[in-house]
């Protein structure tokens, strides 16, 4: 009890002397901010002007050259109580009072500029301002700029969140996040130090950004001057920064005017006016007036005489407190049992309240469409979602050193992920954040999914790594569908080409035709004039022969454009291919063996007879070729086949409808994926130069696309081909015999013969063929002229033979107009199109007479007395 008493005297002690002490002492310090008082100058001695490291000037009293009725100096706004702009918009702080001062005792008027520190500090280098009144001196600025001598010392500190623990020597710092000013003193300190060699270092753009990313948990430390900083935590409230910094010793501040480089009469003028200010007591005023409350101050002996007296009538006073003292221990016994109990109960509520956060936070993870893993900072998996387990088909709760039973590979790469590959395995060694990389997993329970990885570290309040999240999200059917939309885009693109070739091909093989028909008609007719035993004789049959075979070639070509003429008729598969059996087996040789498995009911089609055997005999050539030297088997089959809409969406290219297939397979080679890709495009071919043209396929392609139906090909390596061929079914049963009739002997006539044609060549080779056949020829080069001959022609014209498309006026519409001066004029047309113009889709009507160029005597003979009769 003697001891306590003896306490609460001295505790009434000591408010008694704070009373009566210097107000505003409400910061501690470790050291005071401005030790040595010689350095100021505070007493009044003359201050020399000096420049530090071995920067020193003679002093001259003469006045400064060139000089003006004011000066213009620049203070930083964001740094009091050193400098910044108040309340009311205008500069102010210590800095500017200084300023103020000098400016008064040189006799000139100050103007003042305000910016941040880097905007200072350009200012004046690039002559903007003509001083700062307050920069900190280092060597690497003495480069750049003039500095006086030091009007104030500072040290730096070090704060710290509350809480957390003392940092202890700067030079022992490691593994922390330091903040720091950019382009200040303690930035400089920091990397010359080799302090950012050992620590993270993050910079700030202004003192209370520093102060603000502390309080945000942003760093560990924050480096910044001492008086500066506990201000701005007081006037910015930042309740989580704790206010007794410890000092840094290792380096101090010194405080001087700073000019350009070279601008020593300015340097030496403001020197002069801080001796006078200090020699008047006004710099002692000044300072007083912005560090006195911050600062510390010792008490006099007569302060402490009187302060001691005080304490003596305190002792007097102790009695009486003592009486009260002991009633109110009691209350406080009462009252602070109240709170405890009242403290408990506030336990009780949030321990209830944190309970129910974890509840909702385990509620929302489960909830969750994507899979959440938790890894602890030994790298262990702890925990993950049900949308995890899901994901992966399951989870295994390991460590690091079991990453690797975790499967997967690289989707851009196809590269297995090692196990320190993972983003959780990252984020645990380097701190590294990654996001959206695509992976193929391999599950848990067999299956194989595409997902999105997502991988982030969780920091502690000293910097160190919590945990790690891991995120995983199941994007299999986006891939999915992403990849059927890449292959319909594909297939869209390979039938615009190919339709594109179409258009080509069709085009130069009817301008090829119409030169063909010229040299094989002229070739033919000089063959007819000669001497069969003549030398010249056998050199016009290997012209009429290679054009037999350069007619082949466009026939191929036309049929691929879908402009090959046909004659079609209502037939059974069955019957085509049973006629042109013997055929195949003469083409595909002795070694390979076909097979013939017709379809019962076989539903009919309406095609051309000749179109369905140069399919066949493409593609038995073909499956011949594939098959080689060695044995093989060529099955042939026929049947009918139904598809419907929902069928035809998940098949590409399949159309709904009733079909009939013609189907042809092979014990071949087979073909790869890229192979498959091309072998319908005209001149594609993976044979040897001389041993195809690559027209087989693009032929059967055409052919198939002008019947309305579709090609179906699915093929293996070494392990064969099969083509499927669907053509539509026939909406009639009127079977045709689809047999070929082989014409008699080419017949002569004597009719007239109108004959139409505005290639002039061709004019001349027809009229000669029809000519030497008997026939009366009378020529026209144009439709018009045709007309005009008609009108003026007085017998009677039995035949107009006429090209289908010509300038001003198709061939068809001539024969309309023809028909109605000459109403028995029959009607043969030639082109080398088919009589697309007539009908639709390049088919002929069974009505019209028609002839392909280019065409022989014979054929040429035979088709006019078809017409004709």
């Amino acid at each position: 009890m003697r001891y306590t008493v003896i306490a609460i005297i001295f505790t009434i002690l000591a408010i008694v002397v704070s009373a009566h002490a210097p107000h505003g002492v409400t910061l501690d310090f470790t050291r005071p901010e401005n030790p040595s008082a010689q350095a100021l100058n505070v007493q009044g001695d003359q201050l020399p002007v000096s420049i530090p490291d071995n920067h020193v000037h003679e002093i001259k009293e003469s006045p400064l050259k060139n000089q003006t009725r004011h000066i213009r100096a620049a203070i930083i706004d964001h740094y009091p109580p050193y400098s910044f702009i108040n309340e009311k918009g205008r500069p102010d702080g210590y800095a500017v009072d200084l300023a103020k001062a000098v400016a008064k005792a040189m006799g000139m008027e100050l103007i003042i500029r305000s910016g941040t520190r880097e905007q200072s500090m350009g200012d004046l280098k690039n002559g903007a301002v003509d001083f700062l009144p307050m920069m900190s001196y280092s060597k690497k600025r003495d480069e750049a700029y003039d500095f006086s001598g030091p009007h104030t010392l500072v040290y730096d500190a070090l704060f710290i969140r509350k809480g957390s623990p003392a940092p202890g020597p700067v030079e022992k710092i490691r593994n922390q996040t330091i903040i720091v000013m950019k382009n200040d003193l303690a930035h400089e300190f920091v990397r010359n130090s080799g302090l950012s060699d050992h620590n993270k270092v993050l910079e700030a753009d202004s003192l209370e950004s520093a102060l603000g990313m502390l309080s945000q948990n942003r760093g560990t430390l924050a480096l910044l001057p001492k008086l500066a900083g506990l201000v701005c935590i007081k006037n910015q409230g930042y309740r989580r920064v704790d206010t007794t910094p410890v000092v840094v010793e290792a380096y101090e501040r010194r405080l001087c005017f700073a000019t350009r480089e070279g601008n020593l009469p300015l340097l030496e003028k403001l020197s002069q006016g801080l001796n006078i200010i200090k020699s008047t007591g006004e710099y002692k005023t000044i300072y007083d007036q912005w560090f006195g409350q911050l600062e510390p101050r010792g008490i006099s002996i007569r302060d402490a005489l009187k302060y001691a007296g005080m304490g003596i009538a305190a002792f007097s006073a102790a009695g009486l407190i003592l009486l009260f003292w002991s009633v109110m221990l009691r209350r406080e016994v009462r009252e602070r049992t109240a709170e405890l109990k009242s403290e408990v109960t506030g336990h009780k509520i949030t321990e209830n309240a944190l309970r129910r956060n974890e509840s909702l936070l385990r509620k929302i993870l489960d909830t969750l469409p994507v899979g959440v893993w938790i890894v602890d900072d030994q790298g262990r998996i702890i925990d993950c979602n049900p949308a995890g387990r899901q994901i992966w088909g399951g989870a295994l709760f390991v460590g690091p050193e079991r990453y690797g039973e975790y499967k997967g590979k690289w989707v851009e790469s196809g590269k297995i992920v090692e196990p320190w590959e993972w983003g959780i395995a990252r984020a645990l060694k380097n701190g590294e954040t990654s996001s959206e990389e695509e992976i193929e997993i391999e599950c848990f329970d067999g299956t194989r999914k595409t997902i999105l990885h997502w991988a982030a570290p969780i920091f502690n309040s000293n910097g160190a790594i919590e945990r790690v999240i891991g995120v995983n999200q199941d994007i299999t059917e986006r891939r999915r569908a992403e990849d059927e939309k890449q292959k319909l885009h594909d297939m869209l693109a390979q039938a615009q080409k190919m339709e594109s070739i179409g258009r080509l091909a069709g085009g130069v093989a009817h301008d090829f035709n119409n030169m063909l028909s010229i040299i094989m008609g002229y070739a033919e007719l000089t063959r007819t004039m000669i001497d069969s035993s003549d030398r010249i004789t056998k050199n016009l049959n290997q012209i009429i022969s290679a054009g037999n075979r350069s007619k082949e070639v466009v026939r191929q070509l036309l049929a691929f454009a879908r402009k090959q003429p046909i004659a079609p008729k209502v037939l059974c598969f069955n019957h085509v291919v049973e006629d042109f059996l013997k055929m195949l087996r003469r083409l595909i040789g002795e070694n390979v063996e076909l097979q013939w498995k017709p379809s019962g009911n076989l539903w009919p089609v309406r095609m051309d007879p000749t179109q369905v055997e140069q399919i066949l005999t493409n593609l038995t050539v073909n499956a011949r070729d594939a098959i080689g030297v060695n044995a093989g088997l060529v099955t042939l089959e026929t049947g009918n086949a139904f598809f419907d809409q929902t069928y035809c969406e998940t098949h590409p290219g399949f159309r709904p409808g009733e079909y009939v297939l013609l189907a042809v397979s092979d014990t071949g080679c087979g073909m790869d994926k890229e192979t498959q890709a091309n072998i319908f495009e005209p001149f594609y071919t993976t044979k040897e130069t001389g041993k195809g043209t690559g027209l087989g396929l693009a032929t059967v392609y055409g052919i198939v696309k002008q019947n309305d139906g579709f090609v179906y090909v699915y093929s293996e390596i070494d392990q064969g081909t099969t083509f499927k061929i669907y053509i539509p079914r026939s909406t009639t049963n009127d079977l045709q015999d689809g047999r070929k009739h082989l014409p008699g002997n080419p017949p002569e006539g004597r009719e007239t013969i109108l004959l139409v044609e505005d290639e002039p060549f061709l004019l001349d080779m027809a009229k000669l063929m029809l000519e030497q056949l008997g026939y009366r020829v009378i020529m026209a080069g144009s439709p018009k002229e045709a007309l005009e001959i008609a009108d003026r022609f007085n017998d009677e014209i039995h035949l107009l033979v006429t090209d289908v498309v010509m300038p001003g006026m198709v061939g068809s519409d001539l024969s309309k107009k023809l028909t109605t001066r000459c109403p028995n004029i029959k009607h043969l047309f030639m082109s080398g199109y088919t009589a697309h113009f007539m009908t639709h889709h390049g088919v002929l009507s069974e009505d019209v007479h028609f002839i392909h160029k280019p065409f022989s005597l014979n054929d040429f003979a035979i088709k006019i007395r078809e017409a004709l009769c």
